[in-house]
């Protein structure tokens, strides 16, 4: 079995046995860690040597995490790498800031080894990979919040571009906060989805959103302000170019020639990338290496030219390439090709004219578009949610939104809070629907696993949910030792526990309604009403409840013994049976006789 290599970054002197486990753990299942002791090693080997994963330990000060962070973000080269945090501390802004920046994993080094192991796995994996919940898990429904990361691409003076992990339905509304609700001086702003795009991202997110934003009388001078001053900054949207190439010294001379900031760069992880994201970025100029477009590969290019614009330029880059190879395009689509054996003086300023005649359908004269390294791209779209499951490890999450697989979201719950003093974020490993009757506006489920819990948080967690819920089954023993209720008696709905986090439903005949409030939201709890249908009522309602198909099948049985019912009652008696066949018996023989 060939072996995996990944880069871990872990500051020198930290280095510990914690470390040495893992390290050894990786090795025991056919990973190999290459270790490397500063970002700027990091950055020299990654050039030389790409690989898909990369953790970043979180022993260094904070001062050169950010500024490692930063140079991620500034690296075309290293988009599409799934970075993950080692923790070893407890440190909510690095998190946060990683989360922002969409690493793929918050991983605690004092895991177990086999949770450790599990974790690294589905962090690292491609799409299809699952995750089993850990159990026993206690059930709930609480009240809580979401936030899902997001990032703005462009502004204007009613609309807004976003991209981030999650469905949302054209006209549905949502709570925006981050970098521009910052700004204007509120906790968030209230976004009106108008239009759902899944095309032409600059970040690698699934999904991108044009939505309608408004502020009260009082926020207006601000975004009047804001508006202007980007107005006078204008920052001209970037053209996006994608890179294919795989050989070392070609892909970084071409890059360091694109770089600028007209120019967003987009580098191919390798070679099977390069099939499918084409259709998500919608590039306007391609590079592609002359050995990536033919033999074995042939099929995986045919595939990114299905995604290609007509418009777009394509740069084949290599020695002695034969052009009619790609006549076909040429000449079916139209298609520019340019072959280049090495690079210009030139070079840049001709990438450039080329890209000045292409238009960008985002760009207007009132929207403005916002640099990846501002404060206003950073931005968190927030969702009220209900906790309904909770270990020590995991959560299960009921939402209004589908949330897509692979992400990190923050949760803010006051049962979390009241043990931990904090939010707190979890990975999602599985997103579906779920239709629920106690909670209708919640029609999806998540299952994620607890990020950023060290040790002694999932041990406090731990203990508050066991204390909870032993609270809770003494107080039902306590119900069942009261003398039993007259018939003429009022029964009283259940207690309440103590914490008020956990909701604990009354009894069903009780009138009543039970309402909470979270912020401004209320949430409503009905108690299912007395049955009081008669049998016949329930047994067609009961039937109903089969599928259309099963339903179907059945009347056709219930036919068939009618029928046969039908034709055993209505035959003749045996006697008068035996008298019909006498006469049949006889008026045969009769006839025998004559014929002889």
């Amino acid at each position: 079995m060939k072996a995996k290599r990944i880069y871990w970054l872990i500051e020198a002197r930290h280095m510990n046995e914690q470390h040495e486990a893992k390290i050894k753990l990786l090795k025991n299942n056919h990973i190999v860690p290459i270790i490397l002791h500063d970002f700027d090693s990091l950055f020299e080997q990654y050039n030389h040597r790409r690989t898909s994963v990369v953790i970043i330990g979180d022993e260094f000060n904070d001062n050169d995490l950010y500024s490692g962070f930063q140079h991620i973000l500034d690296q075309p080269e290293l988009a599409g790498t799934r970075f993950i945090v080692s923790l070893s501390r407890s440190d909510n802004d690095l998190v946060h800031k990683a989360v922002q920046l969409g690493f793929r994993d918050i991983l605690p080094l004092d895991l177990q080894d086999k949770a450790w192991l599990q974790r690294f796995d589905f962090a690292s994996s491609g799409t299809g990979a699952t995750f089993a919940q850990p159990v026993p898990q206690m059930t709930l429904r609480n009240i809580c919040a979401v936030n899902i990361p997001a990032r703005m691409v462009w502004i204007g003076a009613d609309h807004i571009r976003l991209e981030t992990r999650m469905k949302i339905d054209p006209g549905s509304k949502f709570k925006l906060m981050g970098g521009l609700a910052e700004y204007l001086g509120t906790k968030w702003l209230t976004l009106t989805v108008v239009e759902h795009q899944r095309t032409n991202l600059r970040y690698r997110f699934s999904d991108a959103y044009i939505c309608h934003w408004s502020l009260p009388e009082a926020l207006k001078t601000k975004r009047k302000d804001l508006l202007e001053g980007l107005f006078y900054q204008k920052t001209k949207v970037p053209h996006k170019a994608y890179v294919a190439i795989s050989t070392y010294d070609i892909r970084n001379q071409l890059i360091s020639r694109l770089k600028s900031p007209q120019i967003d760069i987009n580098v191919a992880l390798h070679k099977n990338s390069m099939a499918e994201e084409p259709r998500f970025l919608n590039p306007d100029i391609v590079f592609i290496e002359e050995k990536l477009t033919k033999g074995a590969n042939k099929e995986l290019f045919n595939t990114m030219m299905k995604h290609i614009r007509d418009d777009a330029p394509i740069y084949i880059v290599g020695r002695n390439i034969d052009q009619t190879y790609y006549s076909y395009w040429e000449e079916q689509r139209q298609q520019e090709f340019i072959y280049m054996t090495r690079f210009t003086q030139n070079f840049s300023a001709i990438v450039h004219r080329k890209l000045e005649k292409l238009n960008h359908d985002s760009e207007t004269a009132t929207t403005f578009y916002i640099r990846k390294d501002h404060a206003l791209s950073f931005a968190e779209i927030n969702l009220s949610a209900r906790l309904v499951k909770i270990h020590p490890e995991s959560v299960e999450l009921a939402v209004p939104y589908e949330i897509s697989n692979y992400g990190i979201l923050g949760i803010e719950s006051p049962l979390l809070r009241k043990v931990l003093s904090r939010a707190i974020y979890a990975k999602v490993t599985a997103a579906f629907h779920h239709d629920d009757p106690d909670i209708r506006n919640f029609p999806y489920r998540v299952h994620g696993y607890l990020s950023d819990l060290l040790n002694q948080d999932r041990v406090a967690l731990a203990e508050h949910v066991v204390r909870l819920f032993g609270e809770h089954m003494k107080r039902q023993v306590e119900n069942l030792k009261v003398a039993p209720l007259k018939f003429e008696e009022q029964r009283t709905p259940a207690p309440q526990a103590e914490d008020s986090d956990i909701i604990i439903s009354p009894p069903t005949d009780v009138p009543e309604e039970v309402s909470l409030k979270e912020d401004d939201v209320p949430i409503l709890y009905r108690p299912k009403p007395k049955d009081t249908r008669s049998g016949y009522q329930k047994f067609v309602d009961g039937f109903k409840k089969y599928g259309r198909d099963l339903r179907v099948l059945a009347i056709a049985i219930l036919i068939l013994l009618a029928f046969y019912a039908f034709v055993f009652y209505a035959r003749p008696p045996v006697t008068e049976q035996g008298r019909v066949y006498s006469e049949q018996l006889l008026k045969f023989q009769q006839r025998f006789q004559q014929d002889r």
